[in-house]
Formats: structure tokens, sequence, C-alpha cells
């Protein structure tokens, strides 16, 4: 009786421990990414980070890392000091940060993964939306071919091109080969089309990250790292360094997107 009661004690101290665990765990968690930018901006502050410590602020900031992350720590210091120095800031009406929702979805019922870009806007009332500004993996998973190339007769003319009836009728697989050689299939424009037509549709969001592109000098993502610890929630996940032409090419060629603005103080 007295090793079961022992037991019992022992697994009910376990479970007080644990539900302080959890609590605290969820109280210095990152719930959103609208807490993010508020810690960010040293609105709010991590609950083990002392207020009235000289560098307060800087411990805030590392408190975003994800510090199972095993990045150059080096690295991780220098765009902390770049925003110290900068005094940068994150706002949601910012053009110089992403969201990258990676869904699943249906394209002639067959299942397809594509990674949706959207970005923050203003209405012209000042209110705040999101619209969507580029996609990534239209041409992977084979919804758009940009390697084939068909052509209208050269004599099309002579006949005032009654023939494209035919071939905008009864070429749809392969009708985006018709297009010029110089002439880039933009994959937004095709995701747009083919949603409205009704022929790709949405399963569920897998998850979600952010790209934020705001601070002088670098690049950084940030991801939920869903676990029970104080550092928990919406952390960033990686950081890269990059100058003006690095930033450009990054929202090109990893982001998709062929239209941006770039922010003066983001460079």
């Amino acid at each position: 009786m007295r090793r079961i009661y022992l037991l019992f004690f022992a697994f009910s101290i376990s479970l007080g421990m644990y539900g302080q665990m959890t609590e605290l765990a969820f109280e210095a968690s990152v719930k959103g990414i609208d807490e993010f930018m508020s810690r960010f901006n040293g609105y709010e502050r991590h609950l083990m980070v002392d207020p009235k410590a000289t560098d307060a602020v800087r411990q805030n900031l590392l408190t975003l890392f994800d510090a199972e992350n095993t990045q150059d720590v080096e690295l991780k210091l220098a765009m902390v000091d770049t925003i110290l120095s900068r005094g940068t800031q994150l706002s949601y009406e910012s053009k110089m940060w992403y969201a990258e929702a990676t869904c699943k979805m249906f394209y002639k019922k067959q299942e397809v993964e594509l990674k949706l870009i959207l970005r923050t806007e203003l209405t012209p009332k000042n209110l705040s939306y999101w619209g969507f500004a580029g996609v990534d993996g239209m041409i992977k998973a084979g919804i758009i071919d940009t390697t084939q190339w068909r052509a209208v007769s050269p004599v099309e003319h002579e006949i005032n091109f009654i023939g494209l009836g035919s071939i905008i009728n009864k070429n749809r697989e392969h009708f985006a080969g018709y297009r010029c050689r110089d002439i880039q299939i933009d994959e937004l424009s095709a995701f747009l089309a083919l949603v409205q037509a009704g022929d790709l549709t949405f399963d569920y969001c897998e998850g979600v990250r952010y790209h934020f592109l705001n601070v002088p000098g670098f690049i950084f993502t940030v991801e939920n790292q869903m676990r029970t610890s104080t550092n928990s929630g919406w952390l960033i996940s990686d950081v890269m360094e990059a100058d003006f032409e690095e930033k450009e090419n990054y929202m090109f060629n990893v982001l998709k997107l062929r239209q941006w603005y770039m922010e003066r103080n983001s460079y």
C-alpha cells in the first residue's frame, strides 16, 4: 500500500510540474505572427527577459530565434546588431514581408502541391488585406509546360485566321505552346485563370512560413515550432545575408515574384 501511495504521490507531483511547465511554455510561446512583430518591435517581451536589464531589448530579440536551429550564431548576432543600430521595425502594412502557404490542391482530380505567395496591401480607404503575389509549383506539377512549342500556320493570315478556332478549341492541353518564343509563362496568371475556370481547386493548407526582407543586409524566415518549451511558437527558422541585388534575386527565384517594391530602408 505504501508503495502504491508513493507512486501515486510521485505521479501527482509529475503532473503538477508538467502542468506548470505547459502553462509556462504557453505563456512564453509566440502564438501568432502579430505577436512576433510586437516582440520584435519591443512592445512585448519574453517572460524570462528582465525589463530592467541593460541589454533587455537585445535579449528579447534573441528569444525570437529557434534555439534548436544550429545555424551560425555569429550570423544571428550580426542581424540583431543591425536591427538595433538601424532601428528596424516590422509592420503589417510593409511590402517587404511575404506569406508562403503550402497548399494541397486538385488539378483534374489529381492532387498537386503548390506554394502560394501572398503579400499585404491597402485598399483606397487604407484597409489592409492579403493578395496573391506569386505561385510556385505549377510547372513542377505538370500543370503548365514551358518546354514545348507549337506553330500557327504561316499562311493563316491568307484565310483571315479562320483556323484559330480549331487551334483554340481542340488544343487545350498544349495551347501554351502557341505563344511567341520570347514570351514567358507567368505561373500566377495561369493559376488565377485555372482557378477561375474551375480546373484547379483547393483542398487544404499544409503549412505556412513567412519571409521577411525588412532588415538591411539580411533575409529571415519565420515558422511555427510546435513543442512544449519556453522557446516555441512562431520563431526565426533561417537567416541569410543579402544585399540589394541578392534580395531581388530571392524575390524572383525563391518567391517567384514578377513585380515587387523595395523599400528604401530595407537594404
